[in-house]
């Protein structure tokens, strides 16, 4: 694993803490395991696809405030992005794919990218 890699998984692991329930750390490498596992044979930016799965609920608050959640999200994934070193094309593409997924946006965002479907 390479030190940008590492600094992510740092960073996720930090911001999401010890939170209890569905969307913990452990929801968080769940879905990069399963993300990754689906991505096999297919033409993916593997390291794009890992982050977007870290990254997707890395600020979480109860399912009422949804949208609340997901602007939250954002900003802490672009503040981690930087702070690994991802360019700016990364880090546009990576937050398209986290909006995208969040299922309480009221953004209506089809997903853009392989790696974010």
């Amino acid at each position: 694993m390479n030190p940008d890699t590492q600094l992510l998984f740092k960073k996720a692991r930090e911001q999401i803490g010890n939170r209890a329930g569905a969307h913990g750390w452990d929801h968080a490498l769940r879905v990069r395991t399963i993300a990754l596992e689906i991505a096999k044979g297919q033409n993916i930016n593997k390291r794009t696809l890992e982050t977007m799965a870290l990254l997707h609920d890395v600020y979480r608050t109860d399912s009422l405030q949804g949208e609340k959640s997901l602007t939250k999200t954002l900003e802490i994934a672009e503040k981690i992005l930087k702070e690994c070193n991802y360019s700016k094309e990364e880090t546009k593409f990576i937050l398209k794919g986290i909006e995208s997924h969040s299922l309480h946006s009221k953004r209506n965002k089809k997903p853009a990218s392989l790696e974010a479907k």
